[in-house]
Parts: structure tokens; C-alpha cells; sequence
């Protein structure tokens, strides 16, 4: 892309990311003979970026099991977007990469990576080896495939598609793993419990006990990355929330809501958001858009244009402390 239009900025470098050559090769093995010892090391100069992608989006990778197999492209542009990355990943639209983000931003967190090479072996990688089989004993031929240059990570951009993933796997954590079992007739006229076995405690305590499981199982803990993820989605919408906003926003229990919220958000003890969390310093850039009614001290998460509106979430309770929500005791 030219840089003297104006419809973008300049692209210096486009190459394609394609499936690694000895990555999921499969092929039959003969009898490997046991003086083999020597490694190869003629593609120790080759550079290779050790890329860390997202969980999902390696799960789906491994399913290629054809070499040269094009599955993404690398693009470096020439002026940095709106996070400071200028590098990006852009995922091929074939059917492996159905229904995931299809854009990324690929960031170099070690540009001198030292001693890190990249080693293969010439045994199958389908073949699940046991400590105590014979071939996990013999000597199989090993080189080094390159050197790794630089170190990036991978995140995808806060698209449709990745606040579709994210609202999935919330959905799945917090659904019940129980079933409810209608007991018949049988059940309805039979004491289940007899005269003088369970007392009036013995009651109270099963009670109790149900309620707390039933607590805990409506509000399973995400990963950690997700709900550092979710946070940051959050306060993309609102710069202020709540503690009692975030647990209705992220279905996540407090005291793991607030361990998280230490590493990346402050309390404000005093001012207009008063009791309510927002980003540390650090972080704010990270943000860009979040919604503030500029000069009035007040949130414009307050229309009804948000799903998550202020006057839902971010009303501060000036009577009660941070921790009386409802969300802390089970009587």
C-alpha cells in the first residue's frame, strides 16, 4: 500500500505465516540405528520469532496437519495504530478459522533472545512415547531447525467476534453442573427421613451447606487472563465501576474480583468517584474510548445507550462499606 493515499498507513513488509514443515509430519518410522549421536546444526543460522497466540487459536493451528499449509499473515506497517503496535496478524477466511478473530496485534517483547534455538527429531510426533518404552531410549536424529530472534505475543483486537468468545466462555462457566431429578410417586409418599433420625440442626446445617454450594457454583472462577481481559473491556465502557458493578459484570466471585482488581486498578478514597475503581496510570493508554461526560464528574455510562449502564452498576452506596454487598455472607 502506497503511503502517498489516504487509506491507510504504509505496509513495509507482508509475509505469509504458514504451518512448520516438521510440525505434525506423518510418516512411517523405520528402525533407527543406536550410534545416531550426532546433531545437525546447518540451520543454526536461520531466524525464527517464537510467537505465543492465545489458547483458542492454537487449538485450532493444530489441526493442520498439512505442511506449507498458509494459515495467517504478518503485516509491519510504517505508522503505529491507536495501541502503539504496528505489527499485525491477519488470519486466513477459510473454514479453520471459523468463528474466531481474525485480526491481531503481534507485539516484540525480546527483540536479542539469546541461546534459544528450535530443536526436531525425526521421530513421529503422533507417536505418544511411555518413559518406559524401548524407543524413548534410542537415538533418533536431532538438529536445530533455527535460532530464535525475537519473542512476541499475540492478542486479539476487542472485535465482534472476540467479545462473542468471551461472552461464551462466561456462559459456559456459570452454568450449573447440576441437574434437577423429579422424583415420582414413589419419592412423594415415602418418609425419606425417619422419626428422630434429623434434627432440627442437622437441617440447618445441610441448609447452609446448600446454599454456600449453590454460591459458589453460580459464580465459578475464569482464568485469570480472561477476567484481566473482561476488566479491561469494562473499564473501555466505563472509567469508574463499582465492586458490586464488576461482580454483576463479570459473574466472578469478590474476593477473586478484588485480587485481580489490585493488580491493575486503584480504590479512589475520596472526589466524585468516591468507593468506585478505575485504572492505574499504567494502564489508562490502554483504553482508548472510554466513556466520561467531560468536566461534569460524572460517568456518561449514565444513558441508556450502554448495556451496562452507571445507574445499574457504578452507584456508589455512601451508607455501607466497599465489602457489604450481596454477595459476601449466606445467612
Amino acid at each position: 500500500m502506497d503511503s502517498d493515499n489516504d487509506e491507510g498507513p504504509e505496509i513495509l513488509e507482508n509475509d505469509t505465516f504458514t504451518r512448520s514443515e516438521g510440525f505434525g509430519k506423518d510418516e512411517e518410522m523405520a528402525e533407527m540405528d543406536d550410534d545416531v549421536d550426532e546433531l545437525d546444526m546447518s540451520e543454526i543460522d536461520t531466524k525464527v520469532w517464537l510467537v505465543k497466540v492465545p489458547d483458542f487459536l492454537a487449538q485450532r493451528w493444530k489441526q493442520v496437519d498439512v505442511s506449507g499449509t498458509e494459515i495467517a499473515t504478518v503485516r509491519i506497517y510504517n505508522t503505529p495504530d491507536e495501541t502503539g503496535s504496528n505489527i499485525s496478524l491477519l488470519l486466513q477466511d477459510n473454514k479453520l478459522n471459523e468463528s474466531v478473530p481474525k485480526e491481531y496485534n503481534l507485539k516484540v517483547i525480546n527483540n536479542e533472545v539469546k541461546n534459544m534455538h528450535v530443536f526436531s527429531e525425526a521421530r513421529d510426533p503422533k507417536i505418544d512415547l511411555k518413559p518406559t518404552s524401548s524407543m524413548a531410549f534410542k537415538n533418533v536424529p536431532t538438529s536445530i531447525t533455527g535460532t530464535i530472534h525475537h519473542e512476541c505475543t499475540v492478542t486479539p483486537k476487542l472485535d465482534e467476534s472476540y467479545q462473542e468468545i468471551m461472552r461464551k466462555r462466561i456462559f459456559d462457566s456459570s452454568n450449573s453442573l447440576r441437574s434437577v431429578q423429579v422424583l415420582g410417586t414413589t419419592h412423594k409418599n415415602s418418609n425419606l427421613f425417619s422419626p428422630g433420625l434429623a434434627g432440627k440442626s442437622f437441617m440447618i446445617n445441610n441448609r447452609r451447606k446448600a446454599l454456600l454450594a449453590n454460591k459458589e457454583q453460580k459464580m465459578e472462577r475464569i482464568p485469570r487472563n480472561e477476567l484481566i481481559d473482561l476488566l479491561f473491556g469494562a473499564f473501555g465502557k466505563f472509567a469508574y465501576w463499582t465492586l458490586k458493578g464488576l461482580i454483576e459484570y463479570t459473574k466472578q466471585p469478590s474476593a477473586f474480583l478484588k485480587e485481580v482488581l489490585n493488580d491493575i486498578a486503584v480504590l479512589n478514597k475520596r472526589g466524585p468517584y468516591s468507593s468506585m475503581y478505575s485504572l492505574k496510570p499504567e494502564f489508562r493508554g490502554d483504553t482508548p474510548g472510554t466513556e466520561t461526560s467531560a468536566g461534569s464528574g460524572e460517568p456518561s455510562g449514565s444513558n441508556d445507550q450502554a448495556a451496562y449502564s452507571e445507574d445499574q452498576f457504578n452507584k456508589p452506596n455512601e451508607n455501607a462499606e466497599e465489602e457489604d454487598d450481596d454477595f459476601e455472607d449466606v445467612e
